[in-house]
């Protein structure tokens, strides 16, 4: 050892600790040995603490309150196999590592209740029949190799097994809703049964299956959808648990509206989507007249037949000649920040909810006990909208102004507690209401517009169906930031800021640079002269 000292062109102070540390002899073997033995230790101690920060605003890689709790409170396992080939191209090479990373959060939470398996399908004995069966299709995709592209067969899927019960998701192209999926289906398998969501299909309410596949198919993932004819004899809303009443143009009958009192009546919730104003191809646009005023005035509130227009509003496409043409629409009124109810978690995390040809909505103060029912302004307008009544002026190029009153309204009202029967005198029922003055934002014409407008009606419907914890997970991904109303002078600023800002840096900089270059010469053959 003395020589390997020599040998070493260590400085004198370590040689002399490394000489008294041979001095020890058996004392300096212990250290080493407890430093390792304590180094193991915790290195064990650390595999079994599990600890993980997410430091985005929105905790977007990490699982949320609700879904912790969802799987704390198994009382069977939960199996999750993924099936996720080797061979697909690059893109989705991270995609992979991300699901790993939730479904690890959803093992180390759920106390050992959630088992997760990887599988490849290529070391599967038959995946073309097997994997088809479980709801998993294959998929095409093109990589390239050896210069050129081929078409390979891959699958991106996953199967989660509750007892005897199991569900499939055919493919998992993003990790954005990927924990909404996975809890809600959890909860589906621990619900006592299937919710079921009625949707009135009489008096010429829209047909979502239709106009609106992805409200309809959002529906459908998580609830029995059941079609409502008001005007059917038999009694269709027994087993129904939410009504939905969505876009109506006929009027109704006092006995399709009793039908719906007594649904409310039994504490089930109801949700409307109605338009006080409807577009008329012929007059434009028209008052919507459906016989509903009466019930809502019982209940508290007055769906007004107006048009509300914005100065936060959505951009409309309009055709001119070749081209299309984009411009600012009043009439599509735009809800962000401070206009949402930020104490309701139906509407707390949204980002914005554009409406089209919405009315306005009152509330009778006089109906409502504010000790028995609870309140809700979900959404409003700006403090500058402005209304419009009878002559409607539709034209998104008009440049008269057909406004008047300008101040804020009211676009969704929630009630929850004691309701009144809008038919039975001192009769009334704990139970929830929800009217928003516009059933044209869900539809798929407008889905491009705004994609948060289906988040909103699926938050509502979760709300008053479900529980609330669906609400926070949906709402987590932020889709959209838009810009806080400017005032001229700083849009003007900013506007020149960016074109010029760059620009005066540089030229500051270099004038900068040169003064102080200057200010060294000088004081260079300061020095020179004096000497």
């Amino acid at each position: 050892m003395k020589n390997i000292l020599k040998k070493l062109k260590l400085p004198q102070g370590l040689k002399k600790i490394f000489k008294g540390k041979m001095k020890e002899g058996g004392n300096f073997t212990l250290t080493i040995v407890l430093a390792i033995g304590i180094i193991i230790a915790l290195n064990f101690i650390s595999y079994q603490i599990f600890v993980r920060l997410d430091l985005t605003e929105n905790k977007d890689f990490s699982i949320s309150e609700a879904s912790k709790r969802t799987v704390a409170d198994l009382d069977d396992l939960v199996n999750i196999k993924v099936y996720f080939s080797k061979n697909l191209p690059p893109k989705f090479l991270t995609l992979e590592q991300q699901i790993k990373d939730i479904l690890d959060e959803y093992e180390n939470y759920s106390g050992g209740k959630v088992k997760v398996e990887f599988i490849d399908p290529a070391e599967m004995e038959n995946p073309g029949k097997d994997l088809p069966a479980l709801g998993i299709a294959p998929l095409q995709f093109n990589v390239m190799k050896n210069d050129s592209y081929e078409i390979v067969k891959g699958y991106m899927g996953m199967v989660i097994q509750y007892g005897s019960e199991q569900e499939a998701i055919p493919v998992i192209n993003s990790s954005d809703n990927l924990e909404y999926t996975i809890t809600s289906t959890i909860k589906k398998f621990i619900s006592d049964r299937e919710k079921i969501v009625g949707l009135v299909s009489s008096n010429l309410t829209l047909n979502a299956g239709k106009a609106a596949r992805r409200l309809y198919q959002g529906l459908e993932d998580l609830y029995q959808v059941k079609e409502v004819d008001l005007a059917s004899e038999e009694d269709l809303l027994v087993d129904v648990d939410t009504l939905i009443v969505l876009g109506p143009k006929d009027k109704f009958t006092e006995k399709q509206l009793r039908k719906i009192d007594e649904f409310v009546m039994s504490g089930k919730p109801l949700v409307l989507l109605v338009d006080g104003v409807v577009l008329d191809s012929q007059r434009g646009a028209i008052q919507n007249n459906i016989g509903l005023d009466d019930m809502l005035a019982k209940y508290g509130l007055r769906l007004n037949k107006d048009l509300i227009a914005d100065v936060s509003n959505a951009k409309a496409s309009i055709p001119s000649g070749f081209f299309n043409i984009v411009l600012d629409y009043p009439l599509w009124p735009k809800v962000v920040g401070d206009n949402f109810d930020q104490d309701n978690v139906i509407v707390a995390s949204l980002e914005s909810l554009s409406l089209f040809w919405a009315s306005s909505i009152d509330i009778i103060e006089e109906n409502i006990n504010s000790e028995e029912t609870e309140v809700s302004i979900l959404a409003k307008s700006t403090k500058d909208a402005c209304v419009q009544k009878d002559n409607f002026d539709i034209d998104p190029q008009s440049k008269t102004n057909k406004c008047s009153e300008t101040g804020q309204y009211n676009f969704a009202v929630s009630l929850m507690g004691k309701i009144p029967s809008a038919f039975e005198e001192d009769k009334s029922a704990d139970s929830r209401i929800i009217l928003v003055a516009d059933s044209d934002f869900p539809a798929d014409r407008f889905y491009a517009v705004n994609s948060d407008n289906v988040i909103f009606f699926q938050n509502m419907i979760d709300g008053v169906t479900l529980d609330e914890d669906l609400i926070t997970i949906r709402s987590r991904g932020v889709t959209e930031r838009p810009i806080k109303k400017l005032e001229k002078g700083t849009k003007e600023f900013i506007r020149y800021a960016n074109i010029f800002g760059m620009t005066v840096v540089v030229l500051a900089f270099g004038l900068i640079r040169y003064f102080l270059r200057r200010r060294k010469k000088d004081h260079a053959k300061h020095v020179t002269h004096n000497a």
